[in-house]
């Protein structure tokens, strides 16, 4: 009979995970994630909290994104209350030692899985030899620890306009992330639009636009946005919270989340949360009858490398996560009606 099981799971997570080919794309935190801000279904900020475990290294520029988030929850201390974020806030892409401490830090932190680093001016004037190594070292990183979701960034905006260097080194990181289907949080894009779609390429980290736009607007304020004005910083978390949004399907909760339950990523994506009852069942199926013999911990070896993908892009489509629940309820009642 558990032989009979453990094959049974094992047929229902292989068609889950190789039934299909999906075309996968770059996941792009841009200035319309900011304005889709307001789509994140509610119970989704509650489904990142107990999702994320996140490692953040920034210096000034980048501290935009936590002061939005800041101000966000403020704005609604329930619904917006941050994710998990630890922060190196003293060194930024621009220093040598990023890669080492990123390292050391997942190395000792586990349960981290998702890492985030911001630059400062650097690639205002950073060769493309330069930007090359930012992008070969990531990649190295993100081979190195399959688990972990990296997030790529670009520079914020200078003043020089799309014919500078700036721009190319933006738009060199941009091309590399579409074309191998990375995470990036596009920090310039965000400041080069204004809610309503006008576009500012000669824009400054200052978002002159701000001002103009707030004039006629209602906009939130803070006690400080580094650099620039407060709506900035604001649109930042806006975008970071969609960001977050799109990827908690396919985040891996290594080793163990609240619940004490880890990797079950194609039933988070399906129901939406590490903590729903039947991803809970599920896990402990995992755990009792794949876990405890070879050719399950074997199978749930080769899930853990294929399916994260997978994951994601269920995720992000809520009729297929509907029919993903649909295809799951069978397995869920058996599940439920086993012998722990």
């Amino acid at each position: 009979m558990k032989r009979h099981r453990t094959i049974g799971i094992i047929i229902l997570m292989m068609l889950l995970c190789m039934g299909s080919s999906p075309l996968f794309a770059a996941t792009v935190a841009d200035h319309n994630s900011a304005a889709d801000f307001g789509a994140i279904p509610a119970d989704s900020f509650s489904s990142i909290r107990s999702t994320f475990n996140i490692y953040y290294g920034h210096t000034s520029h980048g501290s935009q994104i936590i002061t939005g988030l800041s101000m966000l929850e403020n704005e609604n201390p329930g619904t917006y209350a941050g994710p998990a974020i630890h922060e190196d806030g003293w060194i930024d892409l621009g220093d040598s030692d990023w890669e080492q401490l990123t390292r050391d830090y997942l190395d000792n932190h586990p349960e981290t899985n998702l890492v985030m680093w911001s630059w400062c001016g650097q690639l205002s004037w950073y060769s493309e030899g330069e930007v090359n190594d930012y992008l070969n070292t990531m990649s190295q990183l993100e081979a190195d620890y399959p688990d972990v979701i990296f997030v790529y960034m670009t520079g914020h905006l200078d003043g020089t306009g799309p014919s500078d260097t700036l721009y190319s080194n933006n738009n060199r990181i941009r091309s590399f992330c579409s074309a191998h289907n990375k995470v990036v949080f596009d920090f310039a894009d965000i400041e080069s639009y204004d809610p309503d779609g006008n576009y500012y390429p000669h824009g400054s980290d200052w978002c002159e636009w701000c001002s103009t736009w707030c004039a006629s607007h209602s906009c939130p304020g803070c006690s400080d946005c580094a650099h620039s004005q407060c709506f900035n910083c604001y649109l930042k978390g806006k975008a970071f919270w969609w960001l977050l949004s799109q990827l908690v399907g396919s985040a891996v909760i290594s080793p163990e989340d609240d619940s004490g339950k880890s990797g079950c990523f194609i039933a988070t994506a399906a129901y939406g949360s590490p903590l729903e009852d039947h991803v809970n069942v599920l896990c402990d199926f995992r755990d009792r009858y794949l876990l405890t013999n070879e050719p399950g911990r074997k199978f749930v070896e080769l899930y853990y490398m294929l399916c994260p993908p997978i994951a994601d892009f269920i995720s992000k489509h809520d009729s297929l996560r509907a029919a993903v629940r649909l295809g799951l309820a069978p397995f869920v009642l058996f599940c439920y009606s086993v012998p722990y």
